[in-house]
């Protein structure tokens, strides 16, 4: 007759280390956050175009001329793209005109670029505007 076979013992329980509930925790906590983020967007956002708002920052001698450092803010939820930026300066009765086109301005966000002109801008003032954008 066959040996009888004796049943193999369970295992003892194991517990979860430490480290492990604390990861699971981070991560859960991170994934909330993003949630949060993302449905606050969705609500805060009223679906109104980019509000554009073109500044100089200054500027200073360059071999071409003159460099005026210039940034463009976004204060709206939405992306615009393909923004173009026009400055005008009167000089001597004589109006140059120059032109930047930034390829994406995000929402909330800001970029900046520089435009050449041939007089001191600190003694001929620029004048700046957006002249088009586009919805990416």
């Amino acid at each position: 007759m066959a040996a009888a076979r004796k049943p193999n013992p369970k295992p003892p329980a194991r517990r979860a280390p430490i480290a492990e509930w604390a990861s699971a925790a981070v991560g859960l906590l991170l994934t909330l956050a993003v949630l949060g983020v993302t449905i606050w967007e969705l609500v805060a956002d009223p679906g109104e175009p980019p509000r554009l708002v073109v500044a100089a920052e200054g500027g200073r001698a360059a071999p071409g001329g003159w460099l005026v450092q210039v940034s463009v803010r976004n204060e709206s939820f939405a992306t615009a793209a393909d923004v173009e930026i026009e400055g005008v300066q009167m000089a001597g009765g004589v109006e140059e005109s120059r032109s930047a086109t930034f390829p994406y301005v995000p929402a909330r966000g800001r970029a900046k670029g520089s435009l050449v002109f041939p007089q001191d801008p600190t003694t001929h003032p620029v004048a700046l505007s957006v002249r088009s954008f586009r919805d990416p």
